[in-house]
């Protein structure tokens, strides 16, 4: 195939994405409506069978919240452990089907969900996005430990070892000043050791 060719595909395929994209928002906005018409509706019910509907209605919304979350947070998890190293999609949902997530409930295929939720995730500062070889990636930020106001501030490291160790460390150093480096806290304690 020539250059021009492979340019062919390539925007034949954005103008389908594109064409897609706007097919999901248009569905959104006609759920969003169906729902409101529900939720008008269902006050000239009579009161059994309002309350039936209602608890169905609640039940669902809470599946495909439950559904969104746990796809979320596993994406979320799956980035973190692979420390900073970059993700594409299909790669993110391999190691879900590793990690044995449950794809049962979704109707559409697992990879349209799992690329809806890293372009959703890629709005939160923790989430990085590249281009590799034309193909969009994800990663994790590296977690950073920085120095505020007199308190050491754990950027999405809260684990208990960790927070153990700031608290010895601060027992060791005295508050933190603002600006202070990990450097400067390790300095810190080990002049302290030699005083001592």
């Amino acid at each position: 195939m020539s250059d021009k060719q492979y340019q062919r595909i390539v925007l034949a395929e954005l103008k389908k994405v594109a064409a897609l994209r706007k097919l999901q928002d248009e569905v959104e906005v006609r759920i969003d409506k169906s729902m409101q018409l529900i939720h008008a509706t269902l006050n000239m019910l009579p009161d059994e069978q309002r309350v039936a509907i209602s608890q169905q209605i609640a039940q669902d919304d809470k599946l495909q919240a439950t559904r969104t979350a746990s796809l979320t947070e596993a994406i979320r998890n799956i980035l973190r452990a692979a420390r900073s190293k970059w993700l594409t999609a299909a790669q993110v949902r391999d190691k879900l089907v590793a990690s044995g997530f449950d794809f049962s409930g979704y109707r559409s295929n697992p990879l349209a969900s799992i690329t809806t939720t890293l372009r959703r995730l890629k709005a939160e500062p923790e989430i990085e996005v590249n281009t590799i070889d034309g193909v969009t990636a994800y990663r994790a930020e590296t977690p950073q430990i920085q120095v505020m106001d007199g308190w050491m501030r754990l950027r999405d490291l809260a684990t208990p070892d960790l927070s153990n160790y700031v608290k010895a460390l601060k027992e060791a150093t005295g508050p933190f000043k603002h600006g202070t480096t990990l450097g400067d806290v390790l300095k810190g304690i080990q002049d302290k050791d030699k005083r001592a």
